[in-house]
């Protein structure tokens, strides 16, 4: 504590601080050791005139307060939990969490606070740490010829790099192909993503129908298959010469074996009528169906 005399004409001090301690300095500077009342008395001595007059204050002192930064702000990252430290030097601490160590680890988000004494006085600080940054995985993008794919991060990344090597947020690319990146998302997490980047084949919405197939177990030609289709509502039907379906898929994936429903009696030789109904993802002629024909032989 300062404290000034403005007491004049004199030449003696005597002060008394109320806590044992004196000084004869004319404004001295007097540090107190703990929180209380205390009666300060200045004696001012005249020796010309032989007199004394005495000043008496009496004053509080408090718990001044400790000023501790537990710092901005920390971003939780996925199944990682992360630590808040207060610093050093204090006696003691006492976390929200109950917890008196200086440093503490934690696994949710919410608000931490701390509270810190020397001995003698007492400081306290909080913190937020927010949750993980959530996101939506890439999903596989599938364009038509001549679009161009825009792939980017579903957040702002502190940095990023792609599997070309670009450092740019964004990349463009019109090449089919498995596409990543590693980026340092706002919370300083490490993400990783991938994408599968593919065009349709064809963009007239016309398929090719083959002719013949020759389902005999040799390993060539033992699956009869429809090409080029990139479409949507596939469903191809074969039907023999009588009218009679013998064989139904809902995937261009799936070809016919050559036998009922592809687990039944083995059909025999000769040429079916197949009908293809799709909307080819594309052309713009919406719903499309194609007719063929296709011989068996073994």
């Amino acid at each position: 504590m300062d404290l000034a005399n403005t007491s004049s004409g004199s030449t003696d001090f005597f002060w008394t601080f109320g806590d044992g301690t004196t000084s004869t300095i004319t404004n001295p500077t007097h540090p107190y050791g703990s929180p209380g009342d205390y009666t300060i008395i200045l004696a001012v001595i005249d020796p010309v005139c032989t007199d004394t007059v005495f000043f008496t204050q009496t004053i509080s002192v408090g718990i001044p307060d400790l000023v501790i930064d537990l710092g901005a702000s920390v971003g939780l990252c996925d199944d990682q939990p992360v630590q808040l430290s207060a610093p050093p030097g204090f006696d003691t601490y006492l976390w929200s969490t109950g917890d008196p160590s200086m440093i503490i680890t934690v696994e949710e988000a919410g608000v931490y606070s701390v509270v810190v004494t020397d001995g003698f006085c007492i400081g306290s600080d909080s913190v937020t740490v927010t949750p993980p940054v959530t996101y939506v995985p890439f999903t596989d993008r599938s364009l038509c010829p001549g679009e161009t794919a825009v792939l980017a991060p579903p957040f702002i990344p502190q940095d990023i790099v792609w599997s070309n090597g670009s450092q740019n947020t964004s990349i463009t690319t019109t090449t089919a192909g498995t596409y990543w990146f590693q980026a340092t998302d706002p919370n300083g997490c490490m993400v990783t993503d991938t994408v599968q980047v593919s065009f349709a084949t064809l963009a007239t919405g016309d398929v090719l129908i083959p002719n013949v197939f020759t389902p005999n177990g040799d390993g060539y030609n033992d699956v009869f298959l429809v090409e080029n289709v990139d479409a949507a509502d596939f469903r191809m039907d074969v039907y023999n010469r009588w009218g009679m379906k013998v064989f139904s898929s809902t995937s261009s994936g799936k070809g016919w074996n050559g036998k009922l429903d592809n687990d039944g009696e083995t059909v025999p030789d000769g040429t079916y009528f197949v009908v293809i109904g799709y909307t080819a993802y594309c052309s713009n002629k919406g719903g499309i169906t194609s007719t063929g024909h296709v011989t068996l032989l073994r």
